[in-house]
């Protein structure tokens, strides 16, 4: 006995004409393509390892893309960030520099502090952080212009073997360094008047320094030996010749140019002839004196 239902199934036309029975299309299936064709990527994917349970899902987590650092001193040229301690020593020498311009443009008595804070780029208050007065800095220009004058010098001149050969680089490097700064000279003798302090500080710096160059060359033969005590006075001798062949041949116009070559040839044959000896040294042949015979007074007849 069949149910209603089944009845109006069996007299349906598809079963009386024997058509074939055409399969539905599974609405789970075409939503599941209109899902993945129109909508977004899910959120939350199922766990392949326990699809069955459709209520545990985990996140789709984005892969992280490797980030690459670079060191902004390669990428961009900049100077790494200073120490404290290094930024006080910059801003200091900056001050130094600067006031050595200033000086050697202007002279002591009118080199302010403003103009010198200016040109170093600096806040005017930042100055006395460093220097207690405008004086003060004056007081120590010099000294650190000497240090360097010296470290100049002596990089030229430390490497000759003889040493009448490292005086006459150490001459000429003088006046080497001044043409490369030349504000040193006003800042060296206005000083004697304006930083009588720095200016005694240089020349007890520079002429306890000669003293021992004289002494290391006696030692090592390469000069005569004299009294010890003479040391002091042939070392304040040479920078007095410094000084004033410097105002004389060095110095034109406000200006610094290069020593000329005679003067350099004159001052070593003087110091050569005085102190120092001669790099290889050989004496002259000595010339042998003719021999004359006696003249013989004859007296004339008459």
């Amino acid at each position: 006995m069949t149910s209603a239902r089944e009845d109006m199934l069996l007299d349906s036309p598809s079963s009386r004409s024997g058509a074939t029975k055409v399969r539905p299309v599974s609405l789970s299936r075409a939503a599941v393509d209109i899902r993945n064709a129109f909508a977004r990527p899910p959120l939350f994917a199922v766990n392949p390892s326990n699809s069955d349970s459709e209520s545990q899902t985990v996140p789709t987590v984005k892969p992280k893309q490797p980030t690459r650092k670079l060191k902004l001193i390669k990428k961009l040229g900049r100077p790494q960030k200073l120490t404290r301690a290094a930024k006080q020593s910059y801003i200091r020498a900056a001050l130094l520099e600067s006031a050595a311009k200033v000086v050697g443009e202007v002279g002591y008595s009118a080199a302010m502090v403003s103009a010198i804070t200016r040109r170093a780029g600096v806040a005017q208050g930042t100055f006395y952080n460093y220097f207690d007065s405008r004086q003060d800095l004056f007081d120590q220009l010099l000294p650190s212009l000497s240090d360097q004058m010296l470290a100049f010098i002596n990089e030229r001149s430390s490497y000759a073997a003889h040493d009448s050969e490292r005086e006459k680089l150490r001459f000429e490097a003088y006046f080497s360094y001044l043409v490369e700064r030349p504000e040193f000279y006003r800042i060296l003798y206005e000083s004697e008047q304006f930083a009588p302090k720095a200016y005694q500080q240089h020349i007890d710096v520079v002429g306890k320094g000669y003293q021992r160059v004289l002494k290391r060359a006696t030692d090592a033969g390469d000069a005569r030996a004299v009294d010890p005590r003479e040391h002091e006075v042939i070392a304040f001798m040479l920078m007095g010749a410094r000084k004033y062949l410097s105002f004389r041949f060095a110095r034109s116009d406000g200006t610094m140019r290069k020593m000329p070559e005679f003067v350099t040839r004159a001052y070593m044959r003087f110091v050569c002839d005085g102190f120092w000896k001669p790099e290889k040294a050989t004496a002259a042949p000595a010339i042998k004196e003719r021999e004359t015979k006696p003249v013989k007074l004859v007296r004339a007849k008459r």
